[in-house]
């Protein structure tokens, strides 16, 4: 269904889509040019006083914007249960602006976080990822595009447990081994940062550092993840 947005609410309307987006693969068409661009990541949808502008992540790490001059008309397009599947921006003339969106699957953020020049980890089953073709969305399995893979050694079906009169296994074994790898990096982390003397602070349980301290630690690990995030949202 459609929903129009009025103009003393854009600028919140849109404040509150980028947070909720931010990083999802955007694709922008226009009337007048077609596709501005496709699948690249969501950096935000900005309102000034006579234009939008659309920002988003270059394939090569470059910042794209897609500037709507007079726009008129805000109208998102959302389903039954009030999710989000479209924006359109109408401007003076009538032109439409359609920006769609869609998450990122593991396979496309491991190759945008590589063109970033970061260093993929994938924990997964190297089992179960051979054992059928990629999605054709992706095109690749992500053990082919990291460039370290953990292993969780589950089988191909995932579950483990066989029970006469039922067609196929159950008990999945993959989250077990999920959770451990990374809670080994949590933990192997968190060393590394005690030996830098750089390490944030822990939530813990009171039974473990008493009442009163475990209170300040969740104040504290709260105030440095707010920090961090206003940090990264600057950039």
């Amino acid at each position: 269904m459609q929903r129009e947005i009025e103009r003393s609410e854009w600028r919140s309307f849109f404040d509150q889509f980028s947070r909720r987006h931010e990083g999802w693969l955007v694709t922008l068409d226009c009337d007048r040019i077609g596709a501005a661009f496709r699948d690249l990541p969501l950096r935000g949808i900005a309102v000034n006083e006579h234009i939008i502008e659309v920002f988003a992540h270059g394939a090569d790490g470059s910042h794209v914007t897609h500037v709507v001059r007079r726009p008129a008309r805000v109208i998102s397009d959302e389903t039954e249960e009030g999710g989000d599947v479209a924006v359109t921006i109408v401007n003076a003339e009538g032109l439409r602006t359609v920006v769609q969106f869609r998450s990122a699957v593991p396979v496309e953020m491991a190759v945008g976080a590589k063109a970033r020049g970061m260093r993929v980890i994938a924990v997964t089953s190297v089992e179960q990822s051979m054992s059928a073709e990629p999605e054709p969305a992706a095109g690749r399995r992500l053990l082919e595009v990291a460039d370290l893979v953990l292993d969780m050694c589950s089988p191909h079906a995932d579950a483990v447990v066989t029970i006469p009169g039922l067609e196929g296994p159950v008990g999945p074994v993959s989250t077990i081994g999920a959770v451990a790898i990374v809670n080994a990096i949590k933990s192997r982390t968190a060393e590394l940062l005690v030996e830098r003397g750089a390490m944030p602070p822990v939530i813990s349980r009171a039974s473990a550092v008493g009442t009163e301290r475990s209170r300040e630690l969740f104040d504290e690990a709260y105030r440095e993840h707010a920090r961090r995030l206003a940090r990264a949202i600057d950039q």
